[in-house]
């Protein structure tokens, strides 16, 4: 993700509970570390740089080939329907993610930004991944293709976060249940959901946290603009 700020690269399934926890313990600018919520997710930083454009989120991304033909893997989400994607190991975790957030008050309490922050969250930890996850969706030119066969394309920042919020959304409304019933969480979702829970703090907790981190670093810009910039 161009916009966001990048994760270490080891918070992933082949990682350690203890790795994880120190790895995502700041928010790493190129500036002094800013300390918000403990938890694990709300400890990255969840920072959009604002933009008019909304970039793809892994526009440089080295597994493409030089046609930019994207190959899927098991990290990726994939937009569609159908058994094959409802299967894939990446939208698997995603989901398992997205009920890591699970929170009766989510639809009727959350501010607007609470729920960004909660998205933007999740879609960090899929970017953190190695290799990083993408949020993929067929181009125009596959429409009618099945399974995992492509082409796919790249989901803009813009996007990826509306995804995130419509399953977060979905998640949690009242009228529905059971959406990851029979889905086993991933061991760096585990990691995650053991680290949120020994902080004690709640999923509202953990998005409130996020929106004030996201706040100490547009202070940071505005007054130190020439400072912090990405490459």
């Amino acid at each position: 993700l161009s916009n966001i700020t990048s994760l270490p690269a080891n918070v992933g399934s082949n990682s350690s509970p203890q790795n994880d926890e120190s790895s995502m313990a700041s928010v790493t600018r190129n500036s002094p570390a800013v300390k918000p919520d403990p938890s694990p997710s709300a400890r990255t930083s969840t920072r959009v740089r604002k933009s008019k454009r909304s970039p793809a989120l892994n526009a440089n991304d080295p597994s493409a080939s030089s046609s930019n033909e994207i190959t899927v893997h098991k990290h990726d989400v994939l937009s569609g329907r159908g058994v094959n994607i409802a299967q894939h190991l990446g939208n698997e975790r995603f989901r398992t993610l997205i009920t890591s957030y699970t929170d009766e008050q989510y639809c009727a309490k959350y501010s607007v930004n609470e729920k960004k922050a909660a998205a933007k969250q999740i879609i960090l930890h899929i970017l953190s991944l190695n290799p990083p996850g993408r949020f993929l969706k067929r181009d125009g030119k596959g429409g009618v293709s099945r399974g995992l066969s492509g082409p796919w394309e790249e989901l803009t920042e813009k996007d990826a976060l509306k995804k995130t919020c419509q399953a977060l959304r979905d998640c949690n409304r009242l009228d529905r249940s059971g959406y990851a019933d029979g889905v086993k969480a991933p061991e760096d979702v585990k990691q995650v959901v053991e680290i949120v829970t020994k902080t004690g703090l709640s999923a509202k907790e953990r998005a409130a946290a996020a929106v004030a981190a996201e706040k100490t670093l547009d202070m940071i810009d505005e007054k130190y603009p020439s400072q912090f910039q990405f490459p």
